[in-house]
């Protein structure tokens, strides 16, 4: 923003040259105004850039697949849970989430009552399917067992693996 003022003349050649493109469009001055607020949206520019990224990269690709495998492996009324921080997995499933806990990140054992009311969640609703993320890069799996006790002993009795691939260990649930 400091430097918008030394680019005044240059952005008033650009404004005038684009309302002359844009002249045929029945709301120039919204188009125009999108024009330059977008490029100058750190937020926005942040945001659409990690969106191609998991889009484009093997992330984006393991996600798609591990979405893909829950929708085939469940039915549409079926839930299902991510334990631990890494809850991008949702956006990639047609399922629900067995909790409104979706994120269990270190805030929230911050808010009363929330660690049990999640694993009542899970424990009572039963997901089709618990993914666990495997990436080796997050580095926070130590405390899973510990923190999900009473959802690993439920998936030692009811659950089987489903698929160790594509970033995600999937438990379905056994029929």
């Amino acid at each position: 923003m400091v430097l918008i003022p030394f680019f005044t003349i240059p952005l008033t050649v650009i404004a005038g040259r684009a309302e002359q493109a844009l002249s045929q469009i029945k709301y120039k001055k919204i188009a125009l105004a999108a024009l330059f607020c977008a490029p100058l949206s750190e937020g926005l520019v942040k945001y659409l850039d990690d969106t191609a990224e998991i889009a484009y990269n093997t992330t984006g690709k393991e996600l798609i697949a591990a979405g893909r495998m829950i929708d085939e492996n469940t039915e549409p009324d079926d839930t299902i849970i991510s334990l631990g921080i890494n809850g991008y997995i949702y956006p990639f499933t047609k399922r629900r989430a067995a909790s409104k806990y979706i994120y269990q990140g270190s805030g929230i054992d911050h808010i009363p009552g929330s660690r049990e009311e999640f694993l009542s969640d899970v424990l009572q609703r039963k997901p089709a399917i618990i993914a666990i993320f495997t990436a080796e890069d997050e580095g926070r799996a130590d405390y899973l067992p510990l923190w999900y006790a009473p959802v690993y002993t439920m998936i030692a009795d009811e659950y089987e693996l489903l698929s160790d691939k594509n970033g995600y260990t999937l438990f379905k649930k056994k029929p």
